[in-house]
Parts: C-alpha cells; structure tokens; sequence
C-alpha cells in the first residue's frame, strides 16, 4: 500500500466512486450545535445554593461558574461542552467549551478562534456564525477575552448569541450563551454577570482525557447487515446518505465514528483490489487535508476478512486531528471505518479504536 502523497496524482477509473467516509464541518473541538429546550437531561452539580444564584462545577471540575438559582445543568448530543446549563424557560443556554492548544493550528489568534463557528465534530450539522459586533474585550479569570455578537444559524433555525473567548496555558476556552429571542441589552448585561464568576480549575493537558470506553453497546445498521460494539454513551445515527450506514459521536464531541459501504458492483465488471481501495483513500486525504502525516500502515484479517489498516495526523480547518482507518474486503463490498478524535488524546484512545474495529461484523 503506497504512503500518504501531499503530491496530486490520478488512480484512474473507479476514483470518483472513493468519497469521503466522513463529510464534517470541523471548526472547532468541544463544539455547540445551537441547543433546543427540548432532550435535555438534569444532572446534579450544584454544590451550593444560594437564594438567588447557584455555584455550578462541570463534572470533572474543570471549570465553575454562578448561574441564577432555576437555572439547570444538562447533557445533550446537540451541546458538547464542559458544562451546559439552560434557565428554566429554555431561552437561555450557556456552555462553556474548551480546546487543547495542540488540536488547534499553532498559527491561529485569539481573534480567530472567537469566530470558527463552535460546531466541533458533528453528524455534518453545520452551523454558522455571523458576527455584528466583534470589537471589544473584557477579562475573564484574569485573563483578556475576545468578545463576539451575533446571530447563529443552525439546521435552518436561527437564533442569537453573546461569546468570550480566552486563552491560558495549554488550552483555549469559549463561554457562549445562546439566546431564543431577539438580543438585548438586558442579555448583554446577564452574559457580563455569567462570565466575570467563570473561573478555571483544572488547566493541566493531563485533564484532557477520554474515559468513554470503559463499557460498549452493539449498534446494528437499519437494515441489520453489520453489526459493532462501540462504547455504550456515544450517540448513534444511520443511514446518513447512500453509502454512510452508521455514524456515532461521543457526548462531548470529541470523538467521532463513520461506517461506510461501497457496493463492488458500482465499479463496473471487474471491482479493484483492495490495496486501490485503500490508496484512493489516502489520496483523497492527501489532496483534501492539510499537513498529512501517516504514523503507521498494517494489514490486518477482522471478521474473517483482509484488512488494512493505517493512522495518519492531519489538519482540517482549524482543528489538528488523529485518524484510524480501516479498509474491509467483502465478496460484495468495500467497508470503511474511521476513527476521529483530538490530535492530543489520539494515542490515548487508539486501542480503544482497534478493539472496537475487530468487533465488526457483517452478515452474509
């Protein structure tokens, strides 16, 4: 199997059939998918009460923040972030999201990752910001932040929003708070009381971990063709166009899963070997992402099949990312599976992702 090639080349007839498995809009890790009222799930975090506000701690104590006393932490596929909290008549949601320094461009300002859009790794949601005002600045935890207004507009629904952003040592942080109605001054005022009692309380990059693979579920295609064990919180969607069958997410946004299938008979009468499958690939990445750099290439037999496998680092957009990619031969088909997560924690979860790949398993 050839190398990863930042060359352009041609592989010929059959090219245009090798897609990509994954079509995302990545700005940004730890993204925001303009959240709704609606699934959202209380989580207990209040460590103190107060008769007017609360002293909210995300789950892993990283960073803090005083919201009124009928506001509510909660968890949704929508909202990847290190705390979410929503006020109770769902008009208001504020998240705070963070990004190691390594999973972003070394070059990028700060004024630059106040306006990527924070949409992270999503099931190809995009969302987009437009900034009116992007001018000013305040500090939050001593620190100077770029503060940006606007609107947001998410799967054809618009709202509003207020954002700061700042940097410490070894990670970025964005405060967002979404609003359901036209702004205000009145929201401008609760954006400025919200951010001023945000403190950070962990910052190491060795907080920066992924405990998501501790126990798996198997999820089947809708056609129940193939079936997988991947761990037992990510969200799975399917059938996301011809050829994607399965695609899943874990619930910070972080990581991300895509299955694809690509039918033999397509590429006329006589299909191509499976070393061309997994070239075309790597060109299509080699022409399409930026600073491509391949760690490793094996091959492997997975489901009683010839596999190859291989991982490779690359810029998309803005966001640094690790990748692993494995390529299936099938009588009747080509099958895709990639692995995406932060260029920080890649090697982390790497294992994680070959033990989920071996337990793949198509019907006959």
């Amino acid at each position: 199997m050839k190398s990863l090639n930042l060359n352009k080349t041609s592989l010929g007839k059959g090219t245009r059939y090798i897609m990509p498995v994954t079509v995302m809009m990545l700005a940004l890790l730890g993204g925001c998918d303009a959240p709704l009222a609606e699934n959202v799930s209380e989580t207990n975090n209040i460590l103190n009460e107060k008769v007017e506000d609360l002293n909210l701690f995300s789950n892993d104590r990283k960073v803090s923040v005083t919201v009124p006393a009928d506001w509510k932490t909660f968890t949704s596929d929508k909202i990847p972030a290190l705390l979410s909290v929503v006020n109770k008549q769902g008009d208001y949601n504020f998240v705070i999201q963070r990004n190691s320094q390594d999973d972003v461009v070394s070059d990028i300002t700060l004024e630059e990752y106040a306006l990527v859009a924070p949409n992270g790794i999503s099931f190809g949601n995009e969302v987009m910001l437009e900034a009116t005002d992007s001018n000013t600045t305040t500090i939050i935890d001593s620190e100077e932040s770029y503060m940006s207004e606007g609107s947001m507009t998410y799967g054809g629904m618009a709202t509003n929003y207020i954002s700061a952003s700042f940097k410490k040592e070894h990670h970025y942080y964005r405060a967002l708070l979404i609003i359901q109605h036209e702004l205000t001054e009145e929201d401008r005022v609760l954006f400025h009381q919200l951010i001023s009692s945000l403190q950070v309380v962990d910052n190491q990059p060795n907080s920066d971990r992924i405990d998501s693979h501790s126990t798996t579920q198997v999820v089947k295609d809708v056609d129940k063709e193939v079936e997988f064990q991947i761990p037992s919180s990510w969200i799975t969607k399917f059938k996301q166009n011809k050829e994607s069958t399965i695609k899943a997410m874990d619930p910070t946004g972080n990581e991300l899963l895509t299955l694809a299938r690509y039918r033999k008979s397509d590429f006329g009468d006589s299909s191509p070997p499976l070393d061309f499958m997994a070239d075309s690939h790597i060109e299509y990445i080699s022409e399409n992402f930026k600073d491509v750099k391949q760690l490793k290439s094996s091959q492997e037999e997975i489901d009683g099949r010839n596999v190859i496998q291989y991982e490779f680092m690359a810029t998309v957009g803005k966001s640094n990312l690790g990748y692993l990619v494995s390529v299936f031969d099938y009588p009747k088909n080509f099958t895709i599976i990639e692995f995406i997560a932060p260029a920080s924690t890649f090697e982390q979860t790497k294992k994680a992702y070959q033990n989920h790949t071996k337990s793949f398993h198509e019907y006959p």
